[in-house]
């Protein structure tokens, strides 16, 4: 049984999307006092699995890049659920 090949674009777009959510997250946690937090990781591992999936070009490495690529969006996209709640809804 042999591993579907998925296209590389598609892994790169699922590792920006997961960069935007996580640096999103990271703005919004807090914007005054930027510190080092959980949000940081997650996007220097975006930026880091897109240029392995730049420079790897193994068909059968495209699934299990494919399948990283997803759970690291999945997990940027679980943090959104778990920002604070910000107290100034409408900016002017």
């Amino acid at each position: 049984m042999s591993v579907p090949h998925i296209p590389y674009a598609i892994n790169i777009l699922l590792c920006l999307a997961a960069v935007l959510v996580a640096n999103y997250c990271f703005r919004v946690a807090n914007p005054k006092a930027r510190v080092l937090n959980r949000y940081l990781p997650i996007s220097v591992a975006g930026i880091v699995l897109a240029i392995v999936n730049i420079f790897m070009r193994d068909p059968a490495a495209s699934f299990w890049l494919f399948l990283a690529s997803l759970a690291l969006l999945g997990t940027a996209a679980y943090q959104i659920r778990i920002l604070p709640e910000r107290e100034d809804p409408v900016r002017r």
